[in-house]
C-alpha cells in the first residue's frame, strides 16, 4: 500500500512525500472498498519521520470542499495547491475535452485561500491549442491576472501523431505560439515577483538540499516550493541536506527567495 510505500522511504530518511499522479483528485475511485485523496492524506499524516505531504496534479474540476478541508487540517499536508487548469476559455477547453470551467477553478481558488491563508496556488497553461484566437488568448491572460497564481508553468501546444488535436482546423502557428507564451509568461513573472515580495520580512521553515552554486549559502525548499518545477529559498550558511531550517526572508527575486538563518528548531517539525 502506499502507507507501506511511505514508512519504508521514512526509513531511509526522506521528509518529504510528493504525491504525483495525472490527477490526484481521482484516487481511490478504482480501490475496494474506494477511498479517497483526503483519505489518503489523513493516513499518510500518522507515518512516522515524514514531515511534509504535497500533493500535485489536481484536476480543477474535483477540487472540492473535502479536498481543500483535508488540505487545511491535515498536519503534514502543506498549504500548496497544484491545479492545472491548461486554458480559461470554454471554447478552448471543450476542444481539449476538459470538464469543469472558468469560474469553478476561481471559486476553488478562491476558498483555498480562505480556508488556508498564504497558500500556494500552482497552475499549468497551454498555448496555440488549434482554433485558438487572440481573443482566447487574452481571457487566459485575464483568468490569469485575476487568479494571481504564485507560481505558473506554460508550455506550447506541440501535436502528438494519431491524436485528434493534430487533424483540428485553426492550427496555430510556431511564431504565434511562441509571441504568446512569452506574454503570458511576462506576466506571470511580474504576479510571481508581487508574490514572493509579500515575503520578505517573514519566517519560513526551510527544507535544505544542499549547498548553492553562491559560496557560503545553502539552497533549500519551502511549503511553496515543489521539487524541480518552483524555486528555491537561499539561506545563508552551508547546512545540512535534508535538516529543516528556520529562516528569515530577507530578499525576493522573480523566482527565488534570499533569507537569513534564524535561531532554535524549525517549528511543528516530527
Amino acid at each position: 500500500s502506499l502507507v507501506r510505500e511511505a514508512r519504508d522511504l521514512a526509513a531511509l530518511g526522506a521528509r518529504e512525500l510528493v504525491l504525483v499522479a495525472q490527477d490526484n483528485t481521482r484516487y481511490g475511485r478504482d480501490l475496494n472498498p474506494a477511498s479517497s485523496l483526503p483519505a489518503l492524506l489523513r493516513a499518510l499524516d500518522g507515518v512516522p519521520g515524514v514531515a511534509w505531504l504535497r500533493v500535485m496534479y489536481c484536476h480543477p474540476a474535483r477540487v472540492d470542499e473535502d479536498l481543500l478541508s483535508a488540505l487545511a487540517d491535515t498536519p503534514k499536508a502543506l498549504p500548496y495547491l497544484d491545479m492545472p487548469i491548461q486554458h480559461a476559455h470554454p471554447d478552448i477547453l471543450r476542444a481539449m475535452n476538459r470538464p469543469g470551467n472558468p469560474a469553478e477553478a476561481l471559486r476553488a481558488i478562491k476558498r483555498a485561500r480562505e480556508l488556508m491563508p498564504g497558500a500556494c496556488i500552482r497552475t499549468t497553461a497551454m498555448v496555440g491549442f488549434p482554433g485558438e484566437t487572440e481573443t482566447h488568448f487574452r481571457a487566459l491572460l485575464d483568468f490569469v491576472r485575476e487568479a494571481r497564481f504564485d507560481r505558473l508553468g506554460a508550455f506550447r501546444y506541440s501535436p502528438e501523431p494519431e491524436a485528434p488535436a493534430a487533424f483540428m482546423q485553426g492550427q496555430v502557428s510556431e511564431a504565434v505560439k511562441g509571441e504568446r507564451l512569452d506574454r503570458l509568461m511576462t506576466l506571470q513573472s511580474e504576479i510571481t515577483l508581487e508574490k514572493n515580495k509579500e515575503w520578505v520580512g517573514r519566517e519560513l521553515e526551510v527544507l535544505v538540499e544542499g549547498p548553492s552554486r553562491d559560496p557560503g549559502m545553502s539552497a533549500g525548499r519551502s511549503f511553496r516550493d515543489a521539487p524541480d518545477v518552483d524555486g528555491f529559498v537561499f539561506v545563508k550558511g552551508r547546512h545540512t541536506p535534508g535538516a529543516f531550517v528556520r529562516a528569515r526572508v530577507k530578499a525576493a527575486t522573480h523566482y527565488d527567495l534570499i533569507a537569513e538563518p534564524l535561531p532554535g528548531p524549525p517549528r511543528n517539525m516530527p
